[in-house]
């Protein structure tokens, strides 16, 4: 890559200062240049705000990265999101936000002379998809995904001189494709789909971070220690015995690894007298902090040497039994300012769209909380036994759910139209919603409220109440079976705000 700018133009050694290079590539490439006739001066730049002019909208420059720069090789435009998506596997093409495309170009800048051996690559590679990547794929799998691609691109440097970056990238990528489903194979020869629920897939995670650590895959009982238990955080009930073949083929791997990419650690094996293997054993109190054993202390007192099976617990109770109580991974933070008017079209919106068969089966309403995470709700609708969706969530995203709606004594009192209370629920709080990404089912929760309890149950009560009154009726007219406002509705509806009044009366 050598001095070849991403701009499109050579560029002397990178020594610039960080305001001085955002002040040339703020210049260059945050607003269009200007070009005149001949003898005329060049006007002076324009201001970076947007104008109002009718009729006119600001022209977005165009760039052609020059060929074999850092920036042509990732194929990086900072003007778009980039990110492959979910359905057509094209590149997003949703706009990145205006504030971040400059700092986006200072940051791929500052990579150019890093390698693939470099500690710090992987992270940097983070930071710059997050900058540019939109709402919808601000987060995994598809920032992984892109780090991947990105980080192809890079030489791979002198493995020699720091082997644990690429023996921690490749171990990683051993287990990149894991999803919130067993990884055991059926007797057809095909994957199960059994969820094994965010409790392991959280355990799996913390295991895998383990492993990437030097002291743990450069010594043979550790690491296999560390891997059965990944194995046991990996597999459904059922298909729980495939473990220690697993285990087996994840050692040779690991340790193939660190003989190709050339690591100086020597990795401890069974020698005949049995005493490298007791000595390594003897070494694993590195991370005893999630075990708690009394054994130590009692032991300790009579001076007796504490056996291994004693001393450490089995690879299936290494990790606690307990939920999750950490803060949310919030990657998109509600609008308390959202002008009211807004709020309440989209209220009309919903109000006044066609009332189709999948909204009119009847449910039950919830609303629940999670530990640590005050003043955020849920708000959802089930057609099935709410304590039932409750273990669901509580199993699938490890987070012991706390129920604040319904009351125990009306668990069982359905709503008509379900589906249609909660979009409307979901649209009068809409200046409250908060995307959520659940590291125990890896997806995007989009249901979550920064409300407080209170003003959660009164939205739901208030259009459950409403949806009692039968407010839809048959479309007769309509072929397609749907269910429209009565005509009294429909008129009290076009006076949305005066609406809005009534029905919280």
């Amino acid at each position: 890559m050598g001095s070849s700018s991403i701009l499109g133009y050579s560029t002397a050694p990178f020594a610039e200062s960080t305001t001085t290079t955002k002040m040339r590539i703020s210049k260059q490439e945050a607003q269009p240049s200007l070009t005149t006739g001949p003898g005329l001066p060049t006007p002076p730049n324009s201001p970076l705000y947007r104008t109002h002019e009718a009729g006119r909208k600001s022209e977005e420059p165009k760039f052609s990265p020059e060929p074999g720069s850092l920036r042509s090789q990732l194929n990086f435009d900072p003007w778009i999101c980039g990110s492959r998506t979910k359905t057509t596997k094209e590149p997003c093409t949703l706009r990145t936000k205006a504030e971040r495309r400059v700092d986006a170009l200072i940051k791929l800048e500052s990579l150019q002379l890093l390698t693939q051996s470099s500690y710090s690559l992987e992270t940097e590679l983070r930071h710059l998809a997050k900058m540019v990547h939109c709402r919808h794929h601000n987060h995994d799998p598809y920032l992984h995904e892109r780090v991947e691609k990105w980080k192809a691109v890079f030489p791979l440097g002198d493995n020699k001189i720091n082997p644990d970056a690429s023996i921690r990238m490749a171990v990683k990528e051993l287990f990149s494709k894991l999803s919130d489903c067993c990884a055991g194979v059926k007797l057809d020869n095909k994957p199960c789909f059994r969820r094994i629920g965010g409790r392991k897939v959280q355990n799996r995670s913390k295991t895998i971070e383990e492993i990437v650590k030097p002291e743990i895959y450069g010594n043979i009982c550790k690491l296999e220690y560390f891997l059965e238990v990944l194995a046991e955080n990996m597999y459904c009930h059922l298909h729980k015995n495939q473990g220690p073949k697993q285990v087996e083929v994840w050692k040779l791997a690991t340790t193939k690894f660190c003989n190709e990419k050339g690591s100086g650690l020597s990795l401890m094996t069974d020698d005949k007298d049995g005493k490298n293997q007791d000595l390594a054993k003897a070494d694993l109190d590195f991370s005893t902090v999630a075990y708690h054993s009394a054994v130590d202390s009692d032991l300790s007192e009579f001076n007796t040497p504490i056996p291994w099976n004693l001393r450490y617990p089995s690879p299936a109770e290494f990790w606690p039994e307990t939920y999750d109580t950490t803060p949310f991974n919030i990657l998109t933070r509600a609008n308390h300012l959202e002008d009211q008017e807004l709020l309440f079209l989209g209220v009309q919106k919903q109000l006044q769209a066609p009332l189709r068969k999948e909204d009119r089966g009847e449910g039950f309403l919830y609303a629940y909380e999670v530990e640590g995470n005050k003043g955020f709700v849920k708000i959802g609708y089930t057609t099935r036994s709410i304590n039932e969706r409750h273990d669901e969530w509580s199993f699938h995203c490890n987070r012991l759910t706390k129920p604040i709606y319904p009351p125990i004594f009306n668990v069982n009192t359905v709503v008509p139209n379900a589906a249609r209370v909660e979009k409307l629920c979901h649209a009068e709080l809409k200046h409250r919603n908060t995307r959520i990404y659940c590291s125990g089912c890896l997806k995007l929760h989009i249901e979550w409220f920064e409300a407080s309890p209170s003003e959660a149950i009164a939205v739901i009560e208030k259009w459950s109440k409403w949806m009692r009154s039968h407010p839809y009726q048959p479309n007769p007219i309509d072929s397609s079976n749907t269910w429209t406002l009565r005509p009294e509705e429909e008129q009290k509806s076009k006076d949305i705000g005066r609406f809005m009044k009534g029905i919280a009366q």
